[in-house]
């Protein structure tokens, strides 16, 4: 196989794994081709690479941007931006969790104190959820310093 058709059928697979996922299939073939070919990349070139519409990858570079995955910034005297991975873009998603994990607590808790006594068993299943929220966050804050650790541990050792 040669070099450029797995690199496509990583960039593929990994579009389609996160369609199954219910994410947008292009943020993830975007994702993919910015580990392997590591960029800066303009979306004009971003496009091109992936066959798509510049209006798509506008989209979906703005989405990964939120997710700490991608960085746009532009060079001196170019108006054009230009779009790398971030520095430890999982671990940089992965920071996001909590987060998210705190916004579903607050509204199962929220839940959970207006529904009435006598749906006590509606309000057995959301302290459930709250319970799991905040092994969620446990273990989250808990990973990712042992991801930090070991990208620490794994650069000392290059």
């Amino acid at each position: 196989m040669t070099s450029e058709k797995a690199a496509a059928e990583f960039i593929e697979r990994m579009g389609l794994a996160a369609e199954a996922e219910g994410m947008p299939r292009i943020a993830a073939r975007l994702f993919a081709f910015m580990l392997i070919d590591g960029g800066p990349r303009t979306a004009d070139e971003i496009a091109d690479q992936l066959q798509v519409s510049r209006g798509s990858v506008s989209t979906n570079t703005r989405l990964l941007e939120r997710r700490g995955v991608v960085e746009r910034f532009t060079r001196p005297g170019e108006r054009q931006h230009y779009f790398r991975l971030t520095e430890d873009p999982l671990g940089r998603k992965f920071e996001q969790l909590p987060q998210h994990v705190r916004r579903w607590q607050a509204i199962v808790i929220d839940a959970r104190k207006a529904l009435p006594d006598e749906m006590s068993e509606a309000k057995d299943r959301l302290a459930e959820v709250e319970d799991f929220c905040e092994f969620a966050l446990e273990t989250a804050e808990s990973n990712l310093r042992a991801w930090r650790e070991r990208r620490k541990k794994k650069a000392g050792a290059d």
